[in-house]
């Protein structure tokens, strides 16, 4: 895994414990945020942003610029085991939050629109998320926290909310 950042503020912070985990970070836009929390083992995350503002702290997140609790920022946290994730933004303002503390999950998020928020939490077995999002000002939350579970949401245009629950 790496990390490559080509611009100034942008901020990349990635911590693993556990083994043989991988994280793949490119932030090429401007005032982007990237932070990747592996715990468990087996776990690889890949990250790409280049547009602006992309899940950039501000001064009442953590971390911000000067902060050190990466467990607290928005970004990809898995704590399971032989999870995968990617990320991928390219518009501006955009925000995601991934979760994945159950083991064998897989989450792909594709944001490419303006202002777009998603937040998945895996908190069971062998679930896939697929969230892809284009547009402006959508919001989609993903909890599966049972096992076995497939959720697939796309959504375009402006002002769209998907919520999927599964599990209980």
């Amino acid at each position: 895994g790496g990390v490559n950042t080509s611009v100034t503020a942008n901020f990349v912070g990635v911590q693993q414990g556990g083994s043989s985990n991988t994280a793949d970070v490119e932030a090429t836009g401007v005032n982007t945020a990237a932070f990747v929390e592996q715990a468990g083992s087996g776990n690889s995350s890949t990250i790409t942003q280049s547009g602006t503002n992309d899940n950039y702290p501000t001064t009442s997140e953590v971390p911000f610029p000067g902060g050190n609790d990466i467990s607290l920022a928005a970004g990809v946290h898995q704590t399971g085991h032989s999870n995968v994730s990617g990320l991928t933004q390219s518009g501006n303002n955009d925000f995601a939050d991934i979760l994945q503390s159950g083991d064998g999950n897989t989450s792909s998020v594709v944001q490419s629109g303006s202002g777009n928020n998603a937040d998945v939490d895996q908190t069971g077995n062998s679930n896939d998320s697929y969230l892809t999002q284009s547009g402006g000002s959508n919001n989609a939350t993903v909890n599966q926290l049972s096992d076995g579970n497939v959720s697939n949401i796309t959504q375009g245009g402006t002002n769209s909310t998907a919520t999927v629950t599964q599990g209980s």
